[in-house]
This record gives structure tokens, C-alpha cells and sequence, in this order.
């Protein structure tokens, strides 16, 4: 590791009103500060940032958060790669940002998932050296995603 960089993220500073799967109303609830941790490795002299995150849960605020995490992380150094529980479906993570989804599985629920909040996206010159999966580490509500990233 080269460097390490903490990323603020925007945080809604109000509550917002969520509705939750099987309740009838939305709920207020209040966030907690989100941050990006970013690592920029030495990839046989190469720069490569990577970085890791937990979005929000909130509708449109996740969406606000994953722009500013992308326009923060052009400033770094070499080729980028995006991952963690972006808590938004499917391809919007890859439309809002403009980065290829390097892996597509479905993450949540642990059980049995069947929709993909969790991504692992790359910038130029980023690919996936194989097919990725989705893994039950037994520790979270959420599969976590594998995949080898090559340049």
C-alpha cells in the first residue's frame, strides 16, 4: 500500500421517512456519517486506488453519496476500483457512475438473494479476470462478492 485516504461522504443531517418491506408507512429515521476508505497499491509499478464503502439505506441519498465518492476517487491516482454495499440495485450503480460492474450476483438477502446491493465496479483498464460469485461469509445479512481484478 502506497497511500491511505478516508473519504467523507455527504450525511442527510434530518430524518428522512423510509418505508421498510412489509410495513404499511414509512418510518423517520436518521442516518449515521458514511465514509469510503481508499487504498492506492503499488500494481507492479502501477498505481491502483481501491475503495471500499457502505452506503446509506435512504433513497436518493445513497445515489448523492456514490456521485461524490466517484468524483473524490477521479482525483487519485492510477486505474480505480469502486466496491462495497452501495445499498442500490442492479445496474444503477454502473449508470451513475460510468464504471463497469466487474462482478454480477445477487447479494441480498443472505439467505437467499435476489436482488445485487453489493458491487464491485472498475474504471478504464479494469476488468474481471474471471466470472465473480456471490460468498455467505456468516457474517452479515448481505453476500459478499469475489472476484479477481486484472490490468
Amino acid at each position: 500500500v502506497l497511500e491511505w485516504h478516508v473519504l467523507t461522504l455527504p450525511t442527510l443531517r434530518r430524518r428522512a421517512p423510509v418505508r421498510f418491506p412489509g410495513a404499511r408507512w414509512p418510518a423517520l429515521v436518521r442516518d449515521e456519517p458514511r465514509t469510503a476508505l481508499a487504498a492506492v497499491l503499488d500494481d507492479d509499478g502501477r498505481p491502483l486506488t481501491v475503495v471500499g464503502t457502505h452506503l446509506t439505506f435512504i433513497p436518493g441519498w445513497n445515489v448523492r453519496q456514490l456521485r461524490h465518492l466517484v468524483r473524490t476517487v477521479r482525483a487519485l491516482p492510477g486505474s480505480h476500483v469502486v466496491m462495497g454495499d452501495l445499498n442500490l440495485a442492479g445496474e444503477q450503480p454502473a449508470r451513475l457512475t460510468g464504471l463497469r460492474p466487474l462482478v454480477r450476483a445477487a447479494t441480498f438477502p443472505v439467505d437467499a438473494p435476489v436482488r445485487q446491493l453489493d458491487h464491485v465496479l472498475g474504471g478504464p483498464g479494469v476488468r474481471a479476470a474471471a466470472a465473480g460469485e456471490s460468498v455467505d461469509t456468516g457474517l452479515s445479512d448481505h453476500r459478499a462478492l469475489v472476484v479477481d481484478v486484472v490490468r
